[in-house]
């Protein structure tokens, strides 16, 4: 019984990292953050995330897919990506896709631009 009671008071620490030489993808639509090589296709990315990206020419002429993207270097100087075409990007440790029609606050939580109006009680 004693060793049990030792065994309960043990404690756990759990490291987590991302694997050497990957980036970790996080999409704020869905909330789900990926560890991918650069260069990994975006559009792979998003369907695996199961982010609602709309694609229209599949070639990046159409700008249909284009999406913010933010990394860890440029937080306050997004550039856009075509999501269709797009890969990603050397260099980053990180990189978050932040969906068309919102934007992230000071914290990096995706608020959306213009929101729906609230239901109206009849």
């Amino acid at each position: 019984q004693q060793q049990q009671q030792q065994q309960q008071q043990q404690q756990v620490e759990l490291e987590f990292r991302r694997p050497a030489n990957q980036v970790a993808v996080r999409f704020l639509e869905t909330g789900v953050a990926i560890a991918v090589k650069p260069g990994t296709p975006l559009r792979t990315l998003a369907q695996t995330a199961g982010a609602s990206i709309q694609y229209s020419c599949n070639s990046g002429d159409c700008c249909v897919c284009e999406q913010k993207l933010l990394t860890n270097k440029s937080m306050n100087n997004p550039r856009f990506v075509r999501m269709c075409v797009g890969r990603v990007p050397k260099g980053n440790d990180q990189i978050t896709i932040v969906s068309r029609g919102y934007n992230t606050d000071n914290n990096n939580n995706q608020i959306m631009i213009n929101p729906p109006p609230p239901p109206t009680n009849q």
